[in-house]
């Protein structure tokens, strides 16, 4: 059975479109786990009637926490041999999405199983070239804390749940953002093997309600840092990644700078209190040893790269002044 966790948060909207696109896969042997995170339209209402109509609907109410903390209430209350991500505002495009990662548990007999893409914005994003089959959980960390953002997102893949609950592998709460980079990468610390299934049938909706286009303050993005810094380190020197640098300096490191220095310098913060939040994030970029100037110069970057090259001559200041 495939326990299907699917975090709720005001999305009346979207949310019947994502419950009936799940309810109506040829793969049935399913459990619906709605968790409402102290919505305040009437999502927790769609959810209820949902779970009146199909006895593999279970709902969950608790206060708001987050994503993090609603994706680890299904994950102790999942009773399925397998665990998989949907967001509320998103759905399935075709009737064989679970199906086909359902197969792929036996065809494979992996611990991690991942869609070759989904549809985002209305358009096909492949995230693996490579054809379908079995893949080295390496490869899937490369192009998690690599350039391919999309391996960020728990959504698109199965989890073994045996693995998940042994190890204690949960959403990071608190922390708005890359909350399911972490909860990947701590997976994979735990897997034998990985597979990759040929099917797009994802369909992720931008929406700008969402909490990842809200405010943030500087404590969550100097959080973000630190955790990654931790995981980065470990997995760098284990699995001898090089040609992450570039992207994990140059988008995270100095993307999350500059957001530090902006809401420090646009809110009322107290003297300390800037102070402390400095020294916190002159520890992280001295972390660095100035590696990021080089790879501007000397590393033949990708287009998107390029995009981000100002951030990097930005923060050569931002060093210098701190």
């Amino acid at each position: 059975m495939i326990s299907v966790i699917v975090p709720v948060y005001n999305v009346e909207l979207y949310l019947q479109e994502c419950i009936d696109s799940i309810l109506t896969q040829s793969y049935t042997d399913i459990e619906l786990l709605l968790i409402d995170d102290g919505s305040k339209d009437s999502s927790y209402d769609i959810c209820k009637k949902y779970e009146s109509k199909d006895e593999r609907i279970k709902v969950y109410k608790k206060a708001n926490g987050g994503v993090s903390s609603a994706r680890n209430l299904g994950i102790e209350k999942a009773q399925g041999e397998w665990i998989t991500f949907i967001d509320s505002d998103d759905y399935l495009l075709n009737n064989n999405y679970l199906l086909d990662l359902a197969e792929a548990t036996y065809k494979y007999n992996t611990d991690y199983i991942i869609t070759t893409g989904c549809i985002k914005f209305g358009y096909e994003k492949k995230v693996f070239n490579d054809s379908a089959g079995k893949v080295e959980p390496q490869i899937i960390l490369k192009n998690i804390i690599g350039l391919n953002n999309i391996y960020l997102s728990p959504w698109g893949r199965l989890y073994r749940t045996s693995i998940i609950k042994k190890y204690n592998v949960r959403f990071l709460k608190g922390l708005h953002y890359a909350e399911d980079c972490y909860f990947n990468i701590e997976y994979i610390r735990y897997i034998s093997s990985a597979s990759v299934v040929e099917n797009k049938g994802y369909y992720y909706r931008e929406n700008t309600t969402s909490i990842t286009h809200n405010y943030r303050p500087y404590t969550h993005h100097i959080d973000f840092l630190e955790h990654l810094f931790n995981f980065y380190n470990e997995y760098k020197q284990k699995y001898d990644i090089k040609q992450i640098d570039d992207y994990f300096i140059g988008f995270h490191l100095i993307g999350n700078s500059l957001s530090i220095i902006q809401d420090l310098y646009h809110n009322q913060y107290g003297y300390q209190e800037k102070k402390y939040a400095i020294r916190r994030l002159k520890e992280i970029i001295r972390q660095t040893g100035g590696v990021y100037k080089k790879y501007l110069v000397n590393y033949k970057v990708y287009i998107k790269i390029k995009i981000i090259q100002l951030p990097f001559w930005i923060s050569n200041s931002i060093y210098k002044i701190l």
